[in-house]
């Protein structure tokens, strides 16, 4: 009986260490990608704030600040693909590879 008591501790314990290390990292995950995110929100803010003001007025550089604006949300759009191809796979549902991946894969296999 007592070695079931000892028993039942260890696997208690085990599992709230593994819990408390999958708090940390969804933690550290969150953390990440909300950094991830800041950066270029920051930029398109900075960026749009300038342009809307009437600040710039070389037509290149209005151009290069919508390119640049145009980058960071293509950079979001594909972080913001990224992070819900990740939940899908953790909540395993069917999760396709998209075919870029796999022509990529096959170009590269040699």
């Amino acid at each position: 009986m007592m070695l079931f008591l000892v028993f039942g501790i260890v696997i208690i314990g085990r599992t709230i260490a593994h819990e408390k290390e999958i708090l940390k990292l969804k933690s550290d995950f969150v953390s990440s990608v909300s950094h991830e995110f800041k950066t270029p929100i920051t930029s398109i803010k900075a960026l749009t704030e300038r342009l809307l003001e009437g600040n710039v007025k070389n037509p290149k550089r209005i151009r290069e600040y919508y390119s640049e604006i145009s980058r960071d949300t293509e950079n979001l759009s594909h972080l913001v693909g990224n992070i819900l191809d990740f939940s899908k796979m953790e909540e395993g549902k069917n999760y396709i590879i998209p075919k870029k991946l796999i022509l990529n894969y096959g170009l590269n296999k040699q």
